[in-house]
């Protein structure tokens, strides 16, 4: 923004979510809030360059973060073969071959299938990609992003099909230890960092797909993780600040640094010094992301107990307590927050014991995470209350788990899961994320769903594990002022005040007005960010 840039909007119910409270209008110069007030007092502070816009009456907010999800990911998957609507392995082929003829070259990535939405109730294998095609390499991540399918030509180009190392936990193998093509977890990640790698070029459309669509929610800043997909730590960074530097990131976003190993962290190291010699405006170091465990959906999540659905399995833990506490303290030590994806209750007792052991934010200042945080128990989450260690939770996933959760866990564990409400009365900070494009990242929708506990159809008929329900100003926080405490930016995000950025929101309607059931459909008007307009219906 050009120095001395201003912004004024009129005609507005401006609600801060910061004292004194509701205004009518609002002005920023160079991004940064000047004043919320009336309309007189923002008119007088306009000259002949400031757009001053009148807003007609709607509804201004501190504009939405997404705590956590994949940037570039989301920004692929709107041009990759969508796999969510389909309802059986027939179908699944048809859009594979459809995309084949499409395309004619190269990889087929597609995303978003789910077993328990199939006719066949199965994961999909490689001689049913094999179906689709026998020459093009194919990829096909499950809607939960742990788990994937590969087909043969895959499974060649990768040095996967005859190789008797691949035998494994995380490689699905069948009698004669022949792959299957499924693939989960650490071998999913493996096999991710072994496409080819797009262009600067490709990136760049990636990025501009993503942000669009974001924007156009109302979402001005992210943190991502995605460091890791596309080349190394440095490439990535080495991009988003390239793009930082010509003015190209329509939004802010905070990079996730995911680690696995020490080694991880000498190239996140790299990365910092990247950071430190560049000065960025609207991309900085995000936190430290430690995987623990996978996904209910793929019974792949750390339980305590075994699933009640399959005796034989309790999921898995990524680290032994010993790695995992040496890789917090050394991520502390670079005063970086730490985020532990941690769904299953074993993976989460293990993370909040660790965070006792290392006692983790003492150097960086900043609560330590827990990502996702949907099976627990009173005790867990009153140990996180007490230490401040906060959740990043994702209302948007309810709508699609609350089918298998009863199934999965059983009634007692259920009863404690997904469990915002409980978490929020034991003072558990707490954050908004999509984990897009593994759910839709669609803040006004996850807001819904906190208040509803519904999926789209409107079911169940009294939401799922009412008493856990949010109510809407609790809902807006986990996008507004909670996501930026969760990610220690409330000095400058959050909420509308003098001194802060510059990033709001216009809906054309009142979300604590309408019908709960309503909210998700509110249009965004108007979004800006720093101080400039990147969304306007």
């Amino acid at each position: 923004m050009d120095r001395g840039a201003t912004i004024g909007i009129i005609n507005a119910v401006v609600y801060p979510l910061a004292p004194p409270g509701r205004a009518t209008a609002l002005f920023a110069r160079d991004g940064i809030v000047e004043l919320v007030g009336s309309e007189q007092e923002v008119i007088a502070r306009c000259d002949h360059r400031t757009p001053l816009l009148d807003l007609k009456g709607a509804f201004v907010f501190p504009a939405f973060g997404d705590t956590h999800l994949h940037l570039m990911e989301y920004g692929r998957s709107l041009s990759s073969l969508d796999l969510r609507m389909v309802r059986s392995i027939s179908q699944l082929i048809g859009l594979g071959r459809r995309r084949v003829e499409e395309v004619g070259s190269g990889w087929i990535i597609g995303w978003g299938w789910d077993q328990e939405m199939l006719e066949e109730m199965r994961f999909p294998n490689r001689h049913d990609l094999d179906l689709i095609s026998r020459d093009l390499p194919i990829f096909l991540e499950r809607a939960c992003g742990h788990v994937g399918v590969l087909n043969s030509a895959a499974l060649r180009a990768l040095g996967l099909m005859d190789a008797p190392a691949v035998a494994g936990p995380f490689v699905e193998v069948d009698r004669s230890g022949v792959p299957t093509g499924v693939v989960s977890e650490e071998a999913l990640m493996w096999v991710r960092s072994r496409l080819p790698e797009p262009s600067e070029e490709e990136l760049r459309g990636y990025l501009k797909e993503a942000c669009g669509a974001l924007l156009s929610r109302g979402v001005t800043w992210v943190q991502s993780d995605d460091l890791s997909v596309f080349g190394s730590f440095k490439r990535m960074v080495e991009f988003y600040l390239g793009e930082d530097k010509e003015g190209r990131l329509p939004l802010r976003i905070d990079p996730i640094f995911r680690v696995s190993s020490l080694g991880d962290l000498e190239d996140l190291e790299e990365a910092l010094r990247l950071f430190q010699a560049f000065k960025p405006r609207w991309c900085h170091p995000g936190p430290v992301k430690l995987v623990l465990d996978g996904t209910i959906g793929a019974r792949t999540a750390a339980l305590r107990e075994p699933y009640s659905d399959a005796p034989s399995e309790m999921g898995f833990l990524a680290f032994d307590h010993r790695d995992l506490r040496s890789l917090m303290a050394q991520a502390d030590r670079l005063a970086l927050q730490v985020a532990c994806h941690a769904i299953g209750d074993r993976a989460l007792e293990q993370a909040v014991e660790c965070f006792e052991a290392v006692g983790v934010g003492s150097v960086s200042g900043l609560p330590p995470r827990i990502l996702h945080c949907q099976v627990g128990d009173p005790n867990l989450y009153s140990r996180m209350a007490q230490m401040g260690v906060t959740a990043d939770i994702q209302p948007l996933f309810l709508a699609n788990d609350w089918k298998i959760i009863l199934g999965r866990l059983g009634p007692h564990r259920a009863r404690n899961s997904y469990a915002w409400k409980d978490m929020m009365e034991q003072g558990v900070a707490m954050a908004g994320e999509s984990d897009a494009p593994y759910g839709p990242s669609d803040p006004l929708e996850g807001m819904r769903i906190a208040v509803t506990r519904m999926d789209s159809h409107m079911e169940p008929e009294h939401g799922w594990m009412p008493h856990q329900r949010l109510d809407i100003s609790e809902a807006f926080w986990l996008y507004t002022g909670g996501a930026a405490k969760v990610c220690g930016r409330w000095r400058r995000r959050g909420s509308l005040e003098v001194g802060k950025a510059a990033d709001f929101v216009a809906l054309m309607e009142d979300p604590f007005r309408v019908d709960p059931n309503q909210v998700g459909r509110i249009q965004v008007g108007l979004t800006v960010c720093g101080g400039r307009i990147r969304h306007l219906v």
